[in-house]
């Protein structure tokens, strides 16, 4: 109801532009995925699905954005605090900036005509691992010294490869 509600404050020429996430994705086994890939309705999911519908059955635009992050914030973060996570080190995450994920919003608003009714994917390209995103934290100084980190959530591969 708030997306909908949304609309009427909306100038006529507007574009309205819902940040979205790709939670909603069907795929979780490491494949590859894009803007037609399948959706699987959850409790926290389904909320966002139906927004995303709503904003794309009005004109509007939709931007699935990656991990957001920044130096303070973002996956690597989360781990640099250690601890155990019952996750899977070979998992794959996106990863988006959050001043690339301003400048995607950006360039939609500068291009309604092109972008309306249209969603995107968002991402900066170059999907890491768990434990990849580790171990380049672990490189930079400000994390270098950090708590132990164990994934403890199997071997096998989760996530998905945005293209």
């Amino acid at each position: 109801a708030d997306v909908q509600d949304g609309f009427q404050y909306l100038k006529s020429d507007g574009l309205y532009i819902f940040t979205s996430s790709g939670s909603v994705m069907a795929e979780n086994s490491g494949a590859t995925v894009n803007e037609e890939s399948d959706r699987a309705r959850t409790e926290r999911s389904g909320k966002i699905m139906d927004a995303e519908d709503v904003v794309l059955g009005k004109g509007g635009c939709v931007l699935r954005l990656g991990g957001l992050y920044s130096l303070e914030s973002g996956a690597h973060n989360f781990y640099a605090r250690g601890g155990e996570f019952n996750m899977k080190p070979n998992g794959f995450i996106n990863l988006l900036h959050y001043e690339d994920a301003a400048g995607a919003a950006l360039q939609c608003l500068q291009k309604p005509d092109l972008v309306k009714g249209e969603l995107f994917l968002v991402a900066d390209g170059q999907p890491m691992s768990r434990q990849d995103i580790l171990a380049a934290t672990r490189k930079c100084s400000m994390f270098k010294s950090g708590p132990e980190v164990k994934f403890v959530g199997g071997d096998e591969v989760d996530g998905k490869i945005w293209r």
